[in-house]
């Protein structure tokens, strides 16, 4: 195995097949460098539908997307598809992946099957990096401070996702104004 770090946040771990994963050694391993770099790339992965759940349950205990069907017989996990005609695109705006449950889910595995020639990018942040970076006295400004987190924004009926189902982006841009 291979631990390349891949900028401020994440490693790309090379010359490991995650179907071929044996017990809690291993996933301890995994979960130690994850820690470390707060995000980890294993490209070029041949996993099925049921090998990315077992992957995923490695790291912990699994989530239900309640928001999209998912495949069938693996209710953990979800497609997230684009086609080449489609103007906008899933999970667009920055966001964390279900910050709104009373419980968030401590991490996302994504398994990308098909990727474009080009873009298709998706970021990765350090958000407490960002936050220890900010001068004290704006983390002073900001520490009393509640955010509300719903999935509303989204999902409801005049959300994101009901915008781009009518063919507008649902994040709004420059374009939009």
């Amino acid at each position: 195995m291979d631990v390349r770090r891949i900028g401020p946040v994440g490693a790309e771990v090379a010359d490991l097949d995650l179907a071929s994963l044996d017990g809690p050694a291993d996933f301890a391993a995994l979960r130690a460098l994850w820690l470390e770099h707060g995000l980890l790339v294993f490209r070029d992965q041949q996993l099925t539908p049921g090998g990315l759940a077992e992957f995923a349950a490695g790291f912990g205990e699994l989530d239900v997307y309640p928001f999209r069907p998912a495949l069938d017989g693996h209710p953990n996990v979800t497609a997230i598809v684009k086609e080449a005609h489609e103007r906008a695109n899933f999970g667009a705006g920055w966001h964390t992946d279900g910050s709104w449950k009373p419980c968030p889910p401590s991490a996302t595995v994504l398994h990308a099957v098909e990727l474009p020639p080009a873009g298709g990018d998706t970021l990765f942040a350090d958000a407490s990096a960002a936050w220890r970076d900010l001068p004290a006295e704006q983390r002073e400004a900001l520490a009393d401070l509640r955010g509300v987190y719903t999935p509303a924004l989204i999902h409801a009926e005049g959300g994101a996702h009901a915008a781009v189902a009518a063919g507008r982006s649902g994040v709004e841009t420059d374009a939009d104004r």
